[in-house]
């Protein structure tokens, strides 16, 4: 078994409102490297495609989906950590905040290690569930993460 994990390339631009995570939608450059991701991945032997619940997520893998005839799984573990209730007017330096210390969080947002730990548990879910259905060595489960990128074709 084979697992691709795969970060939305160019998600945003530094100054913006991000308020409405769920629902912002990829720029015109996160919508060519989707087409990328799909052709990459078209030799692959997909299996599976997860996504967390993000738009700009699901628009990344929708291309891949559709060439494997596969439905797309949303895992809400996969989503991205919350940086915090309210709009960030000063992201650069929160998030170089965030990564410094990975204990950190803003009112309402989501502290590094709670958000790796979900992480972890949603990719542990998927490997328990490939061993329980006995996927064969070679398949290939395509994820999409929101938290980064580990496997080829980044």
């Amino acid at each position: 078994m084979e697992i691709l994990l795969k970060l939305p390339v160019n998600t945003f631009p530094r100054k913006v409102n991000l308020t409405d995570e769920l629902n912002r939608p990829p720029p015109e450059k996160g919508i060519k490297d989707a087409r990328k991701v799909t052709e990459l991945l078209s030799h692959e032997n997909i299996t599976k495609v997860k996504s967390s619940p993000y738009k700009r997520a699901i628009q990344t893998v929708v291309g891949t989906s559709n060439y494997f005839g596969l439905s797309i799984l949303i895992d809400e573990g996969f989503r991205e950590r919350k940086l915090a209730d309210s709009s960030v007017t000063n992201f650069d330096e929160v998030i170089l905040k965030y990564w410094e210390n990975f204990n950190f969080s803003l009112n309402g947002g989501e502290a590094g290690f709670v958000a790796q730990y979900r992480g972890v548990q949603s990719l542990k879910g998927v490997l328990i569930a490939a061993h329980m259905s006995n996927i064969l060595r070679k398949t290939i489960i395509a994820l999409l993460l929101t938290s980064g990128c580990i496997k080829k074709h980044c």
